[in-house]
């Protein structure tokens, strides 16, 4: 939990708002069927550190991929590619990543 909180800290204006945005679509694609079940949290649990010092980094990475249609992905980026890809407006492209 400090791990996000500190995430959301170094986060002002339209960048925090995308940022929780984005984290908000995720639980609700895990709500609603458009995730496997539990498919976040578990990935979240289980591919990062119990002190939550590379959420961000998994975070950022797990973003890019649901902004990437499948043919586009890269190959090497493990169980992320499990994620369907979710194109949309509020997870554009050129919206700040560097978490």
């Amino acid at each position: 939990m400090i791990s996000m909180m500190a995430a959301f800290m170094s986060f002002s204006g339209h960048a925090l708002e995308v940022y929780l945005v984005r984290l908000l679509f995720c639980l609700f694609a895990e709500d609603t069927s458009i995730f496997e079940r539990d498919q976040f949290a578990d990935y979240l649990t289980n591919k990062t550190k119990e002190d939550g010092s590379d959420l961000a980094q998994h975070l950022s990475m797990l973003f890019y991929v649901l902004n990437t249609p499948g043919e586009k992905r890269l190959s090497n980026l493990g169980s992320t590619t499990n994620f369907p890809a979710c194109v949309f407006s509020i997870l554009p492209a050129d919206a700040e990543t560097s978490w």
